[in-house]
């Protein structure tokens, strides 16, 4: 969020797995009333070709947000790159030091814990410092979406939830104005007021309608076994033991989440094969 720059969002997926892997996603730009959306909005395919494309090689400005470190897709056009701001909650890598540091750099991690359930907080607590006004319903409905979904709706007892996550979504709800987005009513509730209408969001419906789109067993039906292991992975790295010179070295190890009967995913075709390529490419 910013009052004095154009700001030209990337979408850090491809095209490609917006549309057929990310059935939420899609959802939450619908309720925002944003129909279309992959027509609407640049992927990270599109910015690598842009990057290919320029011949003057003028460097780029980027923003990372809920990454603090470059997209593999990008890496190799670092050259053409500055990153100079980063909005973020996942463990500080110690990248781009030179150009992204102070208040440029937002890594909400401490002790080995994230300080907020979702990026999109961070997103909301500088909206509230800049934003005069209400908030139009899309920028609300987007913002809310992925916090509920990041904080599994704000539940304490998964142990994601921080109180910036709880403070985000009460500034939104109370300073959005609901009232443009009254055409998606199975998530808005009425209110009268003295004679008078008033719109809020019931957030466990919101939440939900979200989380079902991605627990959907048609979903994960479609899916090979290569894209559904690559849907939700996380990497860690850990120290493991010394080197001949007496260095410690990083073991990577990672965890897909596959949202479907473990013996049903077993049954796809492919599965063994596909499983093993796929660690593979991860190394």
């Amino acid at each position: 969020v910013y009052e004095d720059r154009s700001i030209t969002p990337i979408v850090s997926i491809s095209k490609e797995s917006f549309i057929h892997e990310r059935p939420e996603v899609n959802l939450l730009f619908t309720y925002a009333g944003i129909q279309f959306a992959s027509d609407m909005l640049l992927f990270v395919n599109d910015m690598t070709s842009m990057l290919r494309e320029d011949k003057a090689k003028q460097r780029v400005n980027i923003t990372l947000v809920d990454q603090n470190t470059l997209n593999h897709r990008l890496k190799a056009f670092a050259d053409d790159l500055a990153i100079v701001e980063i909005v973020d909650h996942h463990k500080d890598m110690g990248k781009f030091q030179k150009t992204c540091f102070g208040n440029d750099r937002t890594v909400a991690f401490s002790r080995s814990r994230a300080l907020v359930a979702s990026a999109c907080t961070l997103v909301a607590e500088r909206l509230k410092r800049v934003a005069s006004g209400r908030y139009p319903s899309v920028i609300g409905a987007l913002l809310l979406g992925v916090i509920l979904m990041d904080s599994v709706n704000l539940d304490q007892s998964i142990g994601k939830v921080t109180q910036r996550d709880r403070d985000a979504v009460t500034d939104i709800l109370s300073k959005t104005d609901w009232e443009e987005g009254v055409p998606l009513s199975n998530i808005y509730i009425n209110a009268e007021d003295g004679g008078n209408n008033h719109y809020y969001v019931d957030t466990k419906a919101y939440f939900e309608i979200l989380q079902n789109a991605k627990y959907e067993p048609s979903f994960w039906d479609t899916l090979s076994v290569t894209k559904a292991l690559g849907y939700d992975a996380k990497y860690f790295f850990y120290s493991s033991h010394l080197n001949t010179d007496g260095y410690s070295t990083k073991t990577k190890f990672g965890v897909a989440a596959v949202l479907m009967p473990g013996v049903k995913f077993m049954e796809k075709d492919g599965f063994v094969s596909e499983t093993l390529s796929f660690m593979r490419s991860e190394q």
